[in-house]
């Protein structure tokens, strides 16, 4: 898998390299990632795992 930016594109030496795995058999793609124009929510922030932890117990507790 080649990953390629918004302006990016494959050289001639990764187009070759493709083109052989591909007669070789086997799967190749190429993924084109494309530029946002505006971002219309944000996700949540990711938690440590401490606080995964203290969250957990929290929700046994409430269970209980």
């Amino acid at each position: 898998m080649e990953v390629k930016g918004p302006r990016d594109k494959l050289s001639g030496i990764q187009q070759a390299w493709l083109d052989q795995l591909l007669v070789a058999g086997m799967d190749v793609e190429v993924l084109r990632v494309k530029e946002m124009k505006e971002v219309i929510s944000r996700p949540p922030p990711l938690l440590s795992s401490q606080e995964e932890d203290e969250e957990d117990e929290e929700d046994d507790e409430k269970e209980e």
